[in-house]
């Protein structure tokens, strides 16, 4: 209530929570008037700098156009509130339903706005907040082998030696076969970084809501495909299994709207697997909020082994005139905001 009371609302008061992720409280507000609004306590990203940069690109990001969350600001013209017990945001509240496993015209919608959001960001000019629970790919490159003592020390005594020397091994031929200079190749984009079915909300088959900018980077656009043939195309939410037919409905949608160099197509089942590698960091957030973390290292890890050749078979697939090399976009509605 201390922090309801720094917005301009009329006689706000909670009215329940969200069941989303526990990395953050989602709490639904209703004020006099009869509206309802969302605010979010931000535990996994506790630091007023991160808050500032996803706040300012959640709102350059609703002012052109993307579904998604208007964010309320203070009293005094403020993003969000510092109090006591951590820093809190509020939003307005978009009504819909988590991403339907059998819609292929959801599927189709995710990849449109995922293509949109690549292209929207890049009118976005503000400077990234950083962190080491903040995914970055290169780490693996510059930092790999402090990655891996970290995760052997956190891991040590759990049962998963087998697990351990995999990410080794992987990690050693990762190096080896995409060198950083072909890596950094790759075009670079703002990455949403978690894009999977709970962060969407839909009406029907149309995309209504985007949300949780928790983890967005500077990086690859690749690692939002490679993560979103695996989180869409699954057939449940706890498979590990890619419905091809699912998966090149969403990758066809994406290319048509802004196309997939020859490189980021041979570059995609390396990064359906180095999207799933966690750090030590990583973890620690999981462990503090009560999780499994054994349980959460062996399915990343099982997921590190199976998604490549999957999605290797996927790659290949779309049609090389759909993928041109020059970036140009076909679709106006992507073009930059």
């Amino acid at each position: 209530m201390s922090a309801l009371a720094r917005y301009p609302l009329l006689s706000p008061r909670p009215a329940g929570s969200l069941p989303a992720s526990t990395r953050n409280d989602n709490l639904l507000v209703q004020d006099a008037a009869g509206e309802t609004y969302v605010l979010r306590r931000y535990r996994r990203n506790p630091s007023s700098e991160r808050m500032e940069f996803q706040l300012r690109l959640q709102q350059h990001l609703f002012r052109h156009g993307l579904p998604t969350s208007r964010v309320i600001e203070t009293d005094g013209g403020k993003r969000f509130v510092c109090s006591g017990d951590g820093f809190w945001a509020l939003f307005t509240f978009v009504p819909g339903t988590e991403y339907d496993f059998q819609s292929e015209g959801q599927v189709r919608q995710a990849a449109t706005w995922l293509a949109r959001f690549h292209v929207g960001c890049e009118g976005f000019r503000g400077a990234e907040a950083a962190g080491e629970t903040i995914p970055d790919v290169r780490r693996w490159w510059l930092e790999g082998e402090a990655e891996l003592v970290g995760l052997e020390a956190m891991f040590r005594d759990d049962g998963v030696d087998a697990e351990l020397s995999y990410l080794r091994r992987w990690r050693s031929r990762l190096i080896r076969k995409w060198p950083l200079a072909a890596l950094d190749a790759l075009p670079r984009a703002w990455v949403h970084g978690d894009y999977h079915g709970r962060n969407v909300l839909f009406a029907d088959d149309r995309l209504v809501g985007m949300f949780d900018f928790d983890v967005v980077h500077r990086g690859f656009r690749t690692e939002d495909v490679a993560m979103a043939l695996f989180t869409f195309g699954r057939p449940h939410r706890h498979s590990r299994r890619i419905r091809p037919g699912t998966a090149l409905a969403f990758l066809d949608e994406y290319v048509s709207r802004v196309g997939l160099t020859k490189l980021e197509r041979r570059a995609l089942p390396m990064m359906a697997s180095l999207v799933q590698a966690r750090t030590a960091a990583r973890y620690a957030v999981r462990l503090r909020d009560g999780e499994d973390i054994v349980r959460a290292f062996r399915a990343h890890v099982g997921r590190m082994r199976s998604l490549p050749s999957q999605v290797a078979s996927l790659a290949g697939r779309v049609p090389a005139d759909r993928g041109a090399d020059d970036h140009r976009n076909p679709d106006p509605s992507a073009a930059p905001i």
